[in-house]
C-alpha cells in the first residue's frame, strides 16, 4: 500500500513508520484539559471516590510534561472529569430550560407564570 500511494502522499507521512494512528494529536489534546484541571484541584472524580487525588495529580503532571502515564486510562479519566464538570456548571441552566423557564427565576416567579398561563387556557 506504502508503494501504491507513496507519490500521493506527503513526504512526512510517506516517511513514517509507525503504526499509531491517533496518539500524538490525542496526546496534544489532553495537554490543555490536563493543565486546567491541575490549576483547579477540584475533581469529582475525587471527591466521589474513584480515582485517588495524589496518584491523579502525579499522573496530570507527568502528562503536561510529556512523560509515560499511562495516557489510555487518564485519557478516560479526564474526558470523565471534563464531563462531570460541565453537568455541574450547566445543570441549573438546564433544569431551568427543561423546566420552561429562564435560569436565575425563582421557583415562585416560575411557580406564578405557569399557574397564570394554565388559568388563561381553562378559560
Amino acid at each position: 500500500m506504502r508503494r501504491a500511494l507513496g507519490g500521493l502522499w506527503p513526504p512526512k507521512l510517506a516517511k513514517r513508520r509507525s503504526k499509531s494512528l491517533f496518539g500524538g494529536p490525542w496526546f496534544e489534546a489532553l495537554r490543555p484539559p490536563a493543565m486546567n484541571l491541575r490549576r483547579n484541584p477540584n475533581w469529582e472524580v475525587v471527591e466521589r471516590g474513584w480515582v485517588d487525588r495524589a496518584s491523579f495529580s502525579t499522573r496530570l503532571e507527568k502528562l503536561t510534561q510529556g512523560l509515560d502515564c499511562n495516557a489510555v486510562q487518564l485519557r478516560q479519566i479526564i474526558l470523565l472529569e471534563c464531563w462531570l464538570q460541565s453537568r455541574g456548571r450547566s445543570s441549573d441552566a438546564t433544569v431551568a430550560a427543561f423546566n420552561g423557564r429562564q435560569p436565575g427565576n425563582s421557583e415562585t416567579e416560575w411557580r406564578r407564570q405557569t399557574w397564570t398561563t394554565h388559568s388563561t387556557r381553562a378559560n
